[in-house]
């Protein structure tokens, strides 16, 4: 039986507006906003925030396309399709808002279309998905039916590589990177950089 991990999706319960019991202190510092709470809590019980799932794909079952291994980014279209970036297996699974199997994206491996150390994911606002491979050193993208589009290279130089992506809302992405080298003992860690 091969190792599966279930792809929950969640809905967090919002609270209610603000408690006038609160005792905490709010005090800006050079334009930022400090918020420093009380000691004593305001949730009555049952008033806790609470993950829901609504939806959960995965299965330690006989199909491949519901196992997944290490899942390093998950994205949801407009259409509620769930995109699932697997590590391990090397390819985006795409399933419907059901949470339908509908098609993978890309597969492992080195060459065009393959991904070797997949570690983030964007859906493009033409449908297309962009992938960064740490692994293949490069950044790949695909159509919207999973046809690959092409690479361009991911920059690994004396400042060191890619660790995290975050997609920005105008469709940028920044990245933070780690710096090659040995710490020394009893030193500050060097300064990670966010590039955008």
């Amino acid at each position: 039986m091969k190792p599966s991990v279930a792809l929950l999706a969640a809905a967090l319960t919002a609270c209610n507006a603000p408690d006038s019991r609160w005792t905490g202190t709010i005090r800006d510092s050079a334009g930022v906003s400090i918020v420093e709470n009380g000691n004593e809590a305001l949730w009555r019980s049952g008033e806790q925030w609470r993950v829901e799932p609504f939806l959960t794909i995965g299965t330690s079952g006989d199909d491949v396309n519901y196992q997944f291994g290490r899942i390093v980014s998950v994205a949801v279209d407009e259409q509620g399709n769930v995109f699932a970036l697997d590590f391990q297996a090397g390819q985006v699974r795409v399933f419907d808002s059901a949470g339908k199997f509908v098609r993978a994206i890309g597969r492992k491996g080195r060459g065009p279309g393959e991904i070797s150390a997949p570690v983030w994911m964007y859906l493009g606002t033409d449908g297309s998905v962009i992938v960064a491979d740490r692994g293949n050193t490069r950044i790949s993208r695909f159509l919207a039916d999973g046809t690959p589009e092409g690479s361009y290279p991911m920059r690994i130089d004396q400042r060191g590589f890619p660790i995290r992506w975050e997609s920005l809302r105008d469709g940028g992405a920044v990245a933070q990177w780690r710096r090659f080298g040995r710490r020394v003992v009893g030193e500050p860690p060097p300064v990670e950089p966010v590039v955008a």
